[in-house]
């Protein structure tokens, strides 16, 4: 079972310790912000048919409205709307909730991290604020391997589905060890476990996973996975780094490797979970690879993105590459303004505009992620 959070008491969280009507504005001015760099998001609908500018229109009132029904306890959350998407050939279920409960779901998000930020991993890196991140999962992981020049024992693992795998009783119980059962905090963030949604017009009760695309899924990745961030992270010798469901451990000695993927392989299956076939690797990184089975020699090793390469050294992964040379690709494809330009001067500079509108677009796109997972 979890620990309770590293508070001055022993106390379990209720809601009093977390909800105040300055953080529920707080989390509306980020949800109205958010279409300022992706505006069609403003425009999605949930089983209320609202749009943000819909429900913008009285949202003095209607903030008004739940705050008193939060402070007195009567708020419930609505049935989401579950749409499918397939992204980058990766088939996903986005739960969209009205946009009230967009709001609750993202004060109880930042208040509840806030919280329990001390009780999470120092090596959990996603869903965190201040130095916790991608690049500073990256950045640390790359300082870690040119630490030492003795070669690295590497185990990368990535759970499979692991937002649509979660099993409820379990994360229910790891809620309740942190969160008053009795209190009102516990019934809301048990809605958010069992959620309703809307697929195809009838209504369901979800029996298993997150609301993924929902603010409250992310604390719930980081709470389901703290005890196995702890047993992990408890190996001698071991280096541990988590973000959200990719998992990498690195060690100068093969016993505490392989110590570690036992010790993960059986701490997934109490969770419920699997590993992914395809993303499962063995390594034994250095400059003169020699492989000791399981541990196939590399002279490098994709993750999060990037290339790690013996030594420390850091590049673009190749399909990171890929991805963004198609960004620029298809947007000149797309824009046929240069085409037109037959004096090569103006076309040159047609195409740099071009180039700095996608740019600009990847970071404004950057900017709207980060705001939301901000505290």
């Amino acid at each position: 079972m979890p620990q309770a959070p590293n508070t001055q008491t022993t106390r379990l969280l209720q809601w009093e310790d977390v909800y105040s009507e300055a953080e529920l504005y707080k989390a509306a001015l980020r949800v109205y912000t958010k279409p300022v760099f992706q505006w069609r998001k403003a425009l999605f609908t949930s089983t209320d048919g609202r749009t943000l500018y819909d429900f913008a229109e009285k949202g003095l009132p209607r903030l008004a409205a739940m705050h008193q029904s939060l402070e007195q306890k009567t708020f419930s959350f609505r049935p989401a709307v579950a749409l499918h998407y397939n992204f980058n050939g990766k088939h996903r279920t986005l739960y969209v909730p009205p946009w009230e409960e967009r709001i609750v779901d993202l004060l109880l998000y930042r208040s509840l991290n806030r919280r329990l930020h001390a009780w999470f991993s120092a090596n959990s890196y996603a869903y965190r604020g201040s130095r916790y991140s991608l690049d500073g999962c990256q950045r640390r992981i790359a300082s870690v391997l040119r630490t030492a020049k003795a070669p690295w024992y590497v185990v990368k693992r990535d759970i499979a589905d692991y937002f649509g795998s979660v099993d409820h009783g379990l994360l229910l119980d790891k809620l309740a060890a942190l969160v008053d059962g009795q209190d009102y905090l516990y019934r809301l963030l048990a809605q958010r476990v069992r959620f309703l949604y809307e697929e195809q017009g009838r209504l369901q009760v979800a029996t298993a996973g997150i609301p993924f695309g929902a603010s409250i899924a992310c604390l719930f990745a980081n709470i389901y996975l703290t005890e196995l961030d702890r047993e992990l992270e408890s190996v001698p010798g071991l280096r541990y780094f988590r973000y959200a469901d990719d998992l990498l451990m690195l060690s100068a000695k093969r016993e505490a490797a392989v110590a570690a993927a036992e010790r993960l392989e059986q701490q997934l299956s109490r969770l419920r979970l699997r590993s992914k076939p395809s993303h499962r690797a063995d390594l034994l990184l250095g400059e003169e690879p020699g492989s000791q089975p399981p541990f196939s020699a590399a002279r490098s090793f994709r993750h999060l993105g990037l290339l790690f390469c013996s030594g420390g050294d850091v590049a673009l992964s190749r399909d990171k590459l890929r991805k963004i040379r198609n960004l620029f690709r298809f947007a000149f494809r797309r824009n046929r303004r240069w085409r037109r330009e037959s004096e090569p001067r103006r076309r040159v500079q047609t195409l740099v505009q071009v180039a700095v509108e996608v740019v600009a677009r990847a970071f404004a796109m950057l900017r709207s992620s980060t705001t939301t997972s901000s505290m």
